[in-house]
């Protein structure tokens, strides 16, 4: 793995009154399709070289996949993902984020959008273990 590509990408909780959203992937989606998950993305580059911050990639990739103006609350840590049938381990910065709007308007990324209670069963299946590793960390949302 010391050869891999390291992908730098992000995801967040989107929380509103105790509860947290999650997204379907479409059916014919490459990675995960029909799948559940939190919204994110990979980091965009700068037109000046670089590329944006984690916080900023995640509040534009949850405007873009859910219509959500969010705000960043809280890092929950790094999650490291290896794809081995791409030699790729993408490096996943997790947050929980609040929004304070929560009409949802997807976009053609994903089929479905759900806001579901921490402690209830979640929709399944769930898209990649960062799903499920994000959810366990998150805690109560009172």
């Amino acid at each position: 793995m010391a050869d891999w590509e390291v992908v730098e990408a992000t995801v967040g909780a989107v929380r509103h009154q105790g509860q947290v959203l999650l997204l379907k992937r479409r059916p014919d989606d490459r990675s995960f399709p029909g799948a559940w998950c939190f919204p994110g993305g990979r980091l965009d580059p700068l037109p000046g070289g670089g590329f944006e911050s984690a916080p900023d990639a995640l509040v534009r990739e949850v405007l873009e996949e859910a219509g959500l103006v969010a705000q960043v609350h809280d890092f929950m840590g790094i999650f490291d993902s290896p794809w081995p049938a791409r030699q790729r381990i993408y490096r996943i910065h997790c947050y929980l984020l609040a929004t304070p709007h929560p009409g949802v308007r997807l976009s053609e990324e994903h089929t479905e959008a759900c806001w579901i209670t921490l402690g209830a069963p979640p929709p399944t299946p769930l898209a990649g273990p960062v799903t499920r590793w994000l959810l366990d960390r998150i805690g109560p949302l009172g």
